[in-house]
C-alpha cells in the first residue's frame, strides 16, 4: 500500500448575506450548489495520513473582479502582513493554492500527494504542483480539457469514456487508460485516468487523475477518498465552531 501522507486543498462558502460593511465582501459563486451568494470563500490546506486531519494554512477568497466586489480593502502599510493578506484575498484561487502549498513547504510538512477536485485540475495547475515536488491525485474535468491518447488523438474525458469498452457493471472501476497531458510550454507528462461510477447517479461517471501511473486503480480510488477529510473539517467549522454564523468581524 502506498504512503498516505497527503496535502488536501478545497474551498467552502462563507456566506454573509446580511452584511454591508465587511471588508472585501463580494458576490461569489458556489461551485457545489451552482448559485451566487454574498460573502467570501474559505480556502484551506490540510494534511492527512488516512486516519486524522490537521489544518495547515488557509486564506479567505474574495474575487479578482472589481465589479463583483461590494467593498474594497482598507489601506494598510505596504510592508505589513495585513497588506499581504489582503492581496492574497483578491487574487485567483489557483495562485492562492500554490502559496498555501509553499506554506506547507516552509513548515517542512512531509507529504507525497496533493489532493484536490476538478475545479483546480487544469494541466497548468497540475504541472505547477509537480514543480513544487508533489505528485497529484485529483478529479478530472469531463469536458474542455483534452488529453493525448496512445494513438496520438486528442480527446476530452467524456469522449474517451464513450469510445472505450467498459468493465462489467459491478466492477470497482469501469475503465482505466494511460494518457498524456501537456503544459503550456510543451512539457508532457504521462497520467492515468480511472473512470468509476458516480454513486449518487449510476448513469453518470467520475474520473480520477493521478500523475503516478504505477499506482493500481484501487489504490488511486483509496488515496483520493482521503480528500473527504477536508469536507468534514469544513462541516465542523460551520456546525460545531459556528464560524459562519457567529463570526461578526468586519475585516
Amino acid at each position: 500500500m502506498p504512503s498516505l501522507r497527503c496535502l488536501v486543498l478545497d474551498d467552502s462558502s462563507f456566506k454573509r448575506n446580511r452584511s454591508k460593511k465587511v471588508e472585501l465582501l463580494a458576490t461569489c459563486y458556489d461551485h457545489a450548489k451552482h448559485v451566487y451568494f454574498k460573502g467570501l470563500r474559505m480556502f484551506s490546506l490540510g494534511y492527512t495520513d488516512g486516519r486524522s486531519f490537521l489544518p495547515v494554512a488557509q486564506s479567505a477568497l474574495s474575487t479578482e473582479n472589481k465589479e463583483m466586489r461590494i467593498n474594497e480593502a482598507s489601506e494598510v502599510g505596504p510592508d505589513t502582513p495585513g497588506h499581504k493578506r489582503r492581496q492574497m484575498v483578491q487574487q485567483k484561487a489557483t495562485l492562492t493554492m500554490l502559496e498555501l502549498i509553499d506554506c506547507a513547504n516552509e513548515a517542512q510538512i512531509k507529504a507525497d500527494y496533493v489532493l484536490f477536485d476538478s475545479l483546480f485540475s487544469s494541466p497548468a495547475q497540475i504541472f505547477s504542483v509537480l514543480k513544487k515536488g508533489y505528485e497529484v491525485v485529483c478529479m478530472a474535468k469531463k469536458s474542455r480539457t483534452t488529453y493525448t491518447c496512445v494513438d496520438g488523438r486528442k480527446r476530452i474525458a467524456s469522449q474517451i469514456y464513450s469510445s472505450s469498452k467498459k468493465r462489467r457493471c459491478m466492477a470497482k472501476y469501469l475503465l482505466s487508460r494511460i494518457m498524456a497531458t501537456k503544459d503550456d510550454d510543451g512539457s508532457e507528462k504521462q497520467i492515468k485516468m480511472v473512470f468509476v461510477h458516480n454513486r449518487f447517479n449510476r448513469k453518470d461517471f467520475l474520473v480520477f487523475l493521478p500523475t503516478v501511473i504505477s499506482l493500481d486503480e484501487q489504490q488511486i480510488v483509496s488515496i483520493y477518498g482521503n480528500r473527504w477529510s477536508i469536507e468534514d473539517f469544513f462541516k465542523n467549522c460551520k456546525s460545531q465552531l459556528r464560524f459562519e454564523k457567529s463570526n461578526h468581524s468586519l475585516n
